[in-house]
């Protein structure tokens, strides 16, 4: 098992990996949850190994559905057992990974959360946040996720909107009663 890296190298180590699976794999997929808990606030994650807050996730194992990936994701990184079926928003062209790299994006309303993450060598914090008061370090697609509307440098801005853009849809109405 690779020991998590931070700062630089953990960026330089997700460059690596991206480069390898270029040839090894046709497209990555990855997965995402937007859980939002009952108050309206939105779960984000602090992993070790690359800067900023992110909405919990990560990749799609071979073999492996969407959905058992987000379960295994949001049970890993968070604590979180869903107890109602997650909603599929949109899949978003992440190009600033690798042009292969697509990542679904699931709405969570309905959840329970057995145990606190807990605090690895993978997750160094949590916290449930409102929307309009996310972490200043928010990450680039964490933001275009859960505000379409804010500035952002994710190359979002160099490609349309779509199903194939960065930011198919928006999200504010999310947050409506």
């Amino acid at each position: 098992m690779l020991d998590v890296v931070s700062g630089a190298g953990g960026a330089v180590l997700q460059r690596l990996l991206h480069y390898y699976w270029s040839f090894s794999r046709r497209m990555t997929l990855g997965v995402r949850g937007l859980v939002i808990n009952a108050v309206g606030e939105i779960l984000l994650i602090r992993h070790s190994y690359v800067g900023g807050w992110h909405l919990p996730g990560g990749g799609v194992e071979t073999g492996e559905t969407l959905r058992e990936a987000l379960v295994r994701e949001l049970s890993e990184e968070a604590g979180i057992v869903l107890t109602g079926e997650p909603s599929l928003f949109a899949v978003y062209y992440h190009p600033v990974a690798s042009r292969r790299d697509h990542v679904a994006l699931f709405v969570i309303r309905e959840f329970q959360q057995d145990w606190p993450p807990q605090r690895n060598r993978e997750i160094i914090d949590y916290g449930f946040f409102a929307p309009d008061a996310l972490p200043h370090d928010a990450t680039a697609g964490a933001l275009v996720m859960v505000q379409p509307n804010r500035p952002r440098s994710c190359g979002a801005e160099k490609s349309s909107a779509g199903p194939t853009g960065t930011m198919p849809l928006g999200l504010s109405f999310l947050w409506l009663p």
